[in-house]
């Protein structure tokens, strides 16, 4: 074994004698087995490259992949353990016990007398330390979590932010006002589209008593009713779907700030102020948690709503449960989707008084008076 003070890389040299057949090296039950789990973001268990294409696997029994090794991991949130093989020609997951596993790489057959060389690497899923390896190891970071399963959109979008967070880093040294600081830019990026939402549901609100008018009216006739509303939302100038569009359109940025901050490893042990010493554990005292819920109840209060009072009352549950939902996560990703909560709602507050309140500065919206053509 060769250590190298300033790597956490380490070159190992296998000599051989006897071996005439295949044999496997592995990631021993002493170092770095760990428990499998594929959580809410991000996997705790095995990963491999092989043949160029990373896999990571949640297997429930020994798994085999075949072909060119160039790699193959334990990895937990933070950190990895990684066998680096040179004539590597099957990746292995070991099932070592009830939601336990070990990883290994099996070796071709050497020749007589002749020694093996491989490295491994023992240390933190460091973006810049494994992407200076050369080997695809910074793929392990999941960047690209998305519920809907689009991973390649979030993870292109997730890099540059995280480029971007680590920059205003570098001038603030403190990853709590580089939250804030990311998240008012971010939201000051999607004004155009945050306005032009609330735009639409605003208008849909001001609507919605004719809209009730004629779903009273035809609500015997289905097909008549959806030709006149779309004919009274044609006349008033106003998109149904106009609010949530904008929305859809920045879910990919969220969602890939959402990830980074669950993830990245540059939180762990990273203070913000007073009692949140370490913005990737939870808040200890919950403090952040329940701020967060209570901006999530003003900012139901003045978002333009067209549900019925009864839908409206179920919805109050929504910061209640999202409250306690948040109460375990990272204090870093409570502050950050607090400080948008924030940012949320000066914007629509702004919106509302000094441009929906001035004639002079809103849009042409619709007419509405009149009565409804049948």
């Amino acid at each position: 074994l060769t250590f190298h003070h300033d790597s956490y890389v380490v070159d190992v040299s296998v000599a051989l004698e006897g071996v005439n057949e295949s044999y496997d090296i592995g990631l021993g039950t002493n170092f770095g087995i760990v428990e499998w789990g594929d959580g809410f973001i991000g996997l705790i268990g095995s990963a491999s490259l092989v043949d160029d294409k990373v896999e990571k696997e949640t297997p429930d029994k020994e798994l085999e992949r075949n072909g060119a090794v160039q790699w193959v991991a334990l990895q937990d949130k933070y950190f990895l353990s990684v066998l680096m093989p040179k004539q590597g020609t099957a990746a292995l997951v070991k099932k070592e016990g009830d939601k336990v596993v070990s990883a290994g790489v099996r070796m071709a057959a050497p020749g007589a007398g002749t020694s093996v060389a491989l490295q491994l690497y023992a240390g933190p899923k460091e973006y810049d330390t494994l992407r200076s390896l050369n080997v695809g190891l910074e793929d392990t970071i999941d960047f690209g979590w998305f519920i809907f399963g689009s991973w390649t959109v979030v993870k292109s979008v997730a890099k540059p932010i995280f480029y971007v967070l680590r920059f205003i880093h570098d001038y603030t040294y403190n990853y709590g006002v580089t939250i804030i600081l990311l998240t008012m830019a971010i939201k000051l990026l999607f004004v155009p589209l945050q306005y032009k939402s609330y735009k639409s549901m605003k208008m849909m609100q001001l609507i919605q008593p004719k809209v009730a008018a004629v779903q009273e009216k035809f609500k015997d006739d289905r097909d008549r009713l959806n030709k006149e509303l779309i004919k009274l939302y044609r006349d008033q100038k106003v998109n149904p779907v106009g609010g949530c569009l904008p929305m859809v359109l920045q879910m990919p940025v969220f969602v890939a700030l959402f990830n980074i901050l669950y993830m990245t490893i540059d939180l762990r042990q990273a203070p913000f102020m007073l009692w949140i010493t370490d913005l990737s554990v939870q808040d200890p005292y919950y403090v952040l948690p329940v701020i967060m819920g209570a901006t999530m109840v003003i900012q139901q209060k003045i978002t333009p709503t067209t549900m019925d009072p009864t839908q409206a009352k179920i919805m109050l549950v929504l910061p209640v449960f999202m409250t306690f939902l948040f109460v375990n996560f990272p204090a870093g990703l409570v502050l950050y989707w607090l400080t948008n909560n924030v940012l949320t709602i000066s914007q629509q507050v702004f919106t509302d008084r000094f441009l929906f309140r001035n004639k002079a500065l809103v849009p042409a919206g619709p007419e509405l008076s009149g009565g409804t053509k049948s």
